[in-house]
């Protein structure tokens, strides 16, 4: 499966604006599911902000 260039800002974009489970963006960013619920806590990588890695259409 092919990975988003910037996991763990994807992972803070799919927290914020998704209602995805910690072990489904786990899944698709390959992160630990503790390192998503601590990113969601704000206890690790809280200065990271969110990117979409979806492509804009306009």
């Amino acid at each position: 499966m092919n990975q988003p260039l910037m996991p763990k800002a994807t992972a803070v974009w799919l927290i914020d604006n998704t209602a995805l489970t910690f072990e489904q963006i786990a899944d698709f960013c390959s992160l630990h599911i503790l390192e998503v619920k601590g990113i969601a806590d704000g206890d690790v990588d809280h200065g990271i902000r969110g990117a979409d890695q979806l492509p804009q259409v306009n």
